[in-house]
């Protein structure tokens, strides 16, 4: 399974994955903060919100599998186009190779999904304290 997430990580498919899936979590965030950008602070949505929403409104709940099957799933392919899987099978037991498959998949699919979050919630908590900030000083 090292193995498996070392090839995982030297692949550049998980920083598109990951990129892709910021930009899915934005694509509800952006029009809205765009929108809201000069109405008084009281009234515009939380950065939890901004945060939150694009999980339920922004269609990344379509595509969250896709994304999150994108840095494992060539791996598999490559193996078993050049028959290396077959090796590893005969090396070890095929409920053995499943499950270091699995694992691997799971845990590439909950990085890109929790790396996305984390980068959605910081950029939004970052711009709402940016905003806050500017507030106080031209309200003084």
């Amino acid at each position: 399974m090292k193995k498996e997430m070392k090839l995982i990580f030297s692949d550049g498919k998980i920083y598109l994955a990951l990129l892709v899936m910021l930009l899915c979590f934005n694509g509800y965030s952006i029009p809205i903060w765009i929108e809201i950008w000069d109405w008084d602070f009281a009234y515009r949505e939380s950065a939890l919100q901004l945060t939150i929403g694009g999980i339920f409104f922004g269609g990344i709940m379509l595509l969250m599998p896709f994304l999150a099957s994108i840095p494992a799933a060539p791996l598999q392919v490559e193996e078993i186009r050049t028959l290396f899987a077959e090796q590893r099978i005969f090396k070890s037991s095929v409920a053995q190779y499943a499950k270091g498959k699995l694992i691997a998949a799971f845990l590439s699919g909950a990085i890109v999904a929790g790396c996305a979050f984390a980068a959605q919630a910081v950029l939004w908590s970052s711009a709402q304290k940016t905003c806050a900030n500017r507030q106080l000083r031209t309200s003084s």
